[in-house]
């Protein structure tokens, strides 16, 4: 395999202006290089339906296209993006890394290609893989003519200036862009009240509490009354909180039926966008447990519950997103009945005991 050597000339031309043709060795003598191409590819990754930092890293493979004239040396097969950012206005953030060119060596004349392919993403739970686009790199290996034009016995490469995308079935500029969403999820929690003794209307405060939310992600949160009388207190009651990055703690306020939404939001075309990173750890526990409810969540007598999100569609989204907590109160309560009617009972005590009486009078005689 011959190697690509580099004039002191080319180098200079390479530190000014960044662009390279690669020079590749045929039999005899030294591939000549021009300054017509670039010196790498770059690869463009867009993540989609991403809140606030996000961290990724994804991984491309470049293989030599089966077909070629002969095998290429100095490919750099594997490259990989690390996207550590906080998200556009769009919710998307885009990385970038390049394929080097200027260490490919060729041995023989003819059209040669390579493939760019997005290989796996290191999160496969909350990133999806592009499996759509991939691009080939194409390349033109001629021998270099003498004034006669005889070959000389050393080879010119030249890069094409477009590559060709196999989504597209078309040539494209010499950029390789790969997209795909993120894996996002929601939780929600319902309230509910049971036994003679609830009040429907009562209001009940739960604490939520999230690990691993991205840093300045603005979580929706759906389901409240926009106001709300809490111990005495009017409260104006939260529909968004910004993430800090850590641990966060975000409070909701649910009366008897009603159910909060946390990371689900509305998007201007009428579908649901969410919001929180799939095997998200995060606790539900229910604010003042000495209020004279005994509680229930899920069905078990605790006042407290730690659970993962997953994604929507798997088998136990009901149970791993959705957590529905009970408050019972079977105690009688004055409901104001009596107090309302007990004039009457009086008078109805009464009545009955003079006929009792005027009966016993009338034996008498």
């Amino acid at each position: 395999m011959r190697k690509i050597l580099v004039s002191s000339a080319a180098i200079a031309a390479f530190v000014a202006a960044m662009v390279f043709v690669p020079r590749a060795s045929a039999e005899v003598g030294v591939a000549k290089f021009s300054l017509n191409d670039t010196i790498s590819i770059p690869i463009m990754r867009k993540i989609t339906n991403v809140y606030g930092r996000t961290n990724a890293r994804v991984n491309y493979h470049v293989i030599e296209k089966e077909g070629n004239p002969a095998p290429i040396g100095g490919v750099q097969k594997n490259i990989s993006i690390g996207v550590n950012n906080f998200a556009n206005s769009d919710n998307s953030i885009t990385g970038e890394c390049r394929v080097a060119l200027q260490y490919l060596r060729f041995s023989k004349v003819g059209n040669y290609a390579l493939t760019i392919e997005e290989a796996s993403v290191d999160d496969p739970t909350n990133y999806m893989q592009d499996t759509e686009n991939k691009y080939d790199i194409l390349f033109q290996v001629s021998n270099v003519l003498d004034s006669n034009q005889n070959p000389t016995g050393e080879l010119r490469v030249e890069l094409m200036d477009q590559l060709y995308s196999y989504k597209e079935n078309a040539k494209v500029p010499l950029v390789a862009s790969f997209e795909a969403p993120a894996i996002r999820t929601y939780i929600s929690l319902t309230n509910q009240v049971k036994g003679a003794g609830a009040d429907a209307d009562k209001v009940f405060k739960y604490a939520v509490k999230m690990s691993g939310v991205g840093e300045r992600a603005e979580i929706e949160i759906n389901g409240q009354d926009s106001q709300v009388e809490y111990n005495g207190e009017t409260i104006m009651t939260n529909d968004k909180y910004v993430a800090t990055g850590n641990e966060d703690t975000l409070y909701v306020y649910l009366k008897h039926g009603q159910t909060a939404t946390i990371g689900l939001r509305a998007t201007k075309d009428g579908e649901n966008s969410m919001q929180l990173p799939t095997g998200l750890n995060y606790t539900i526990e229910k604010v003042d447990a000495n209020d004279g409810y005994a509680v229930a969540i899920d069905d078990e007598n605790v006042a407290e519950r730690t659970k993962t999100a997953h994604a929507v569609g798997t088998d136990d989204f009901a149970i791993t997103n959705a957590t529905t907590i009970v408050n019972i109160k079977d105690n009688s309560v004055n409901t104001g009945v009596f107090v309302e009617a007990w004039p009457y009972l009086i008078i109805a005590a009464f009545g009955l005991s003079g006929f009792v009486i005027t009966r016993r009078i009338m034996r008498s005689f």
